[in-house]
């Protein structure tokens, strides 16, 4: 693997496509856990510079929660449902030497590790994608089993592809070189946020406010994304009500579905303040982001956190916790929000006081996410994964 070298120049949206030096012989298996829109968009810039055919396989339909999977690509299918028919379809396609390559959406599936194993015993190379974060507790049997696996383990990838610089530094301590490793800027569609943001007016926002029942003044806080425990939800209404105790003029906006959203209704019933728009989809995403003024991320765990790149996308200044896996790379310097401790109210109370009583500095800040964003597209992050490709194929 060592003579394959990561590129020294940034990947950009003016990248040629693909060609690899084979031909259509090239083509390429990816396996995903589930149709998240985000993967979905992400193939769909991989097929647009991937010449040669591209087939993909889901592990579940629904393993987190219910997706809508709109129009299906035709290179694009479901695993059976039970473990063993889904590894013997899979063992099958790697044996048939129909593939150069396999992509993997990283390894801590059953079905991705199986699929790891069975593409090095039939010489198929790999590439997988990471991200995982290090922990924020070392220690205990876990930390020493993975110690003594994951070096093994991580030496069968042709190359790793981490989200980010916490993903890759993950690698880096099992041993991972960095010859075999390209960070691939884990994003979602944030050229169609802003172009959706950019015919969303004052018009626009006094009629989704009205159709929402939001307040048309005042300072909007969102939280959009799953309704669980580990999520840091308790944190956020128990910060929001310390602040709102001193500030009338403040207003959470929560959208979601999860364990916790029987909750969050009764939040929302007792108290006016407080607002739940239930599970959005589509652009009625993108429509939350524009009826906010600051987006809050209060997880106790967070590999990454798209959430963040979607709010930065659309212009919104964020509030996160130190646990988000995204923070090094799109938050640290406080350019572009502010971060606070997992677990702890007080603390993210005073940082949502802070930016909801300095409107000047929250579009700064928005300003610099807008940009810092232009360089974190899905057409730059499927440049970087295809060219990690055409240099392992051209080994």
């Amino acid at each position: 693997m060592s003579g394959v070298q990561p590129s020294a120049a940034r990947a950009t949206s003016s990248e040629a496509r693909v060609t690899p030096s084979r031909g259509q012989a090239n083509r390429v298996l990816l396996v995903y856990i589930e149709p998240a829109p985000y993967i979905v968009d992400f193939i769909r810039h991989l097929r647009a510079r991937w010449k040669p055919e591209i087939e993909t396989l889901f592990v579940s339909p629904a393993l987190s929660q219910p997706w809508d999977h709109g129009e299906t690509h035709a290179g694009d299918a479901f695993l059976p449902q039970t473990k063993w028919a889904a590894i013997k379809t899979l063992r099958r396609k790697l044996a048939s030497k129909d593939f150069a390559l396999v992509h993997l959406a990283g390894w801590g599936h059953p079905i991705l590790l199986a699929t790891l194993a069975m593409a090095k015993y039939y010489g198929v190379p790999a590439t997988v994608e990471s991200d995982t974060p290090p922990p924020a507790a070392r220690g205990g049997w876990k930390a020493l089993v993975k110690r003594l696996l994951y070096p093994p383990l991580f030496r069968l990838p042709a190359y790793f592809l981490p989200g980010g610089s916490r993903q890759r530094d993950y690698l880096r301590q099992y041993g991972v070189p960095e010859t075999r490793l390209r960070i691939a800027r884990m994003t979602v569609d944030v050229v169609r946020i802003k172009r959706f943001l950019a015919g969303f007016g004052d018009e626009e926002r006094v009629s989704s406010s009205r159709r929402f029942g939001l307040p048309e003044s005042g300072t909007r806080f969102l939280y959009l994304g799953r309704l669980e425990p580990h999520k840091g939800i308790d944190d956020l209404l128990a910060a929001f009500r310390l602040m709102r105790a001193d500030r009338g003029d403040v207003f959470l906006i929560i959208a979601g579905s999860g364990s916790l959203a029987e909750k969050i209704v009764e939040a929302a019933t007792k108290e006016s303040s407080i607002f739940y728009l239930g599970r959005l989809s589509d652009n009625e995403v993108w429509e939350a982001y524009a009826l906010a003024d600051i987006v809050v991320l209060p997880s106790h765990f967070e590999p990454w956190g798209l959430v963040v790149n979607e709010a930065l996308a659309a212009g919104r200044p964020v509030i996160v916790t130190d646990r988000a896996g995204c923070v090094p790379d799109l938050v640290a310097g406080k350019e572009t929000g502010l971060i606070v401790p997992a677990g702890a109210p007080m603390s993210l109370s005073h940082a949502m006081k802070t930016l909801a009583a300095d409107p000047t500095r929250r579009v700064a800040l928005g300003r610099n996410a807008e940009r810092l964003m232009d360089d974190w597209t899905l057409d730059g992050e499927a440049a970087t994964t295809c060219s990690v490709w055409s240099a392992v194929l051209d080994r």
